[in-house]
């Protein structure tokens, strides 16, 4: 078992169990991951708040040879998506974009550089988008 860490995007967050969550992010690094969140659901939880749709994050997991999923240990909330998700059309498009970010990465993808920024510039470009389009 080993432990890793990198700054990623949560793309999506799904009910496991009573108080259990899977969350699925894409980093630079490591492509697209899925790990379980141990009480995430819970009142108390060391995840609290931290776990948003397209938000950036630090996530710290640990991963075993031959497993699908990962145990995520820790999430540092580094970029909340803002007023992205604070209305319905908002959040019909950031679920669109996550669905497709989540459908073109592959697990375990070394993503080079250029392709990584050209994938955050295209991000970047349709939340400003969206929060003009919000304003006027």
């Amino acid at each position: 078992m080993r432990r890793l860490s990198a700054e990623a995007r949560l793309l999506d967050v799904v009910d496991l169990h009573d108080s259990d969550r899977i969350v699925t992010f894409l980093s630079p690094e490591w492509g697209t991951k899925r790990g379980v969140a141990k009480g995430a659901k819970r009142k108390f939880s060391r995840f609290g708040g931290q776990l948003q749709l397209l938000s950036k994050a630090v996530v710290g997991w640990f991963e075993k040879d031959h497993v699908d999923l990962v145990r995520i240990e820790s999430v540092e909330l580094v970029e909340p998506p803002g007023e992205l998700l604070s209305d319905l059309e908002g959040i019909l498009i950031g679920s669109y974009m996550a669905e497709h970010l989540r459908e073109f990465a592959q697990e375990n993808e070394d993503r080079s550089e250029e392709h990584t920024s050209e994938l955050q510039s295209r991000t970047n470009l349709v939340c400003r988008l969206l929060l003009e389009k919000k304003k006027r």
